[in-house]
């Protein structure tokens, strides 16, 4: 940003860019901010707000225009207090929180025995839900239970069928269906499926 040499056109420059917009009030960096965007706009180069912001100080007094501006809402100050219904709620309120610490208290004092480690009860053998839900599955499994007739239909379709070998380039055996001696490339084997293949 290039620091500005307040001349006569200048200054005319940001009276113009100030019409509109009055940098006082409760509004007033954003008004700044648009009288330096328009003020860049004219000069046709960056301005620094803070440069005009000394150069209004030395023209105007800005703390008099701020204490002589209104605000646009109210904003008269006075003493708070709740309304006579809910002192009887906070007394309230202040019992328990007695009681609570005192109860407290009282624990801590008790607290300070050692507390006796019970002997039967190991981490291992506390049952959680997953775990639970573990041993629900494993015993599912090995007895066969707790399958679906779906699950139970596809598992026999799989026992029954057996896999086919997986092929190969080059594995074609002698007694294929093709017409080929067994030596041949892939290219001459033509699929029995619908589908081909194509070799790049």
């Amino acid at each position: 940003m290039e620091d500005i040499e307040w001349n006569v056109n200048n200054e005319v420059q940001l009276l113009d860019a100030m019409v509109g917009y009055k940098p006082v009030g409760i509004s007033k960096y954003f008004q700044m901010a648009l009288i330096c965007e328009k003020l860049s706009d004219s000069l046709r180069k960056d301005v620094n707000p803070e440069k005009i912001w000394s150069h209004l100080k030395t023209m105007y007094n800005l703390d008099i225009l701020d204490d002589n501006e209104s605000i646009p809402f109210p904003n008269s100050e006075r003493e708070f207090s709740l309304p006579a219904e809910f002192h009887e709620l906070l007394m309230k309120k202040d019992d328990e929180k007695k009681n609570e610490s005192s109860t407290i208290k009282s624990l801590g004092k008790e607290s300070k025995t050692p507390l006796k480690k019970d002997p039967r009860r190991d981490s291992k053998d506390i049952k959680t839900p997953i775990n639970i839900k573990k041993d629900v599955k494993a015993t599912a499994k090995s007895t066969g239970k707790g399958r679906t007739p779906r699950e139970d239909k596809t598992k026999a379709k799989n026992e029954e069928t057996p896999k086919p070998a997986k092929r190969t380039r080059g594995s074609l055996k002698a007694n294929d269906d093709s017409g080929s001696s067994g030596k041949s490339s892939p290219l001459t084997i033509t699929p029995s499926s619908g589908k081909r293949r194509r070799i790049v």
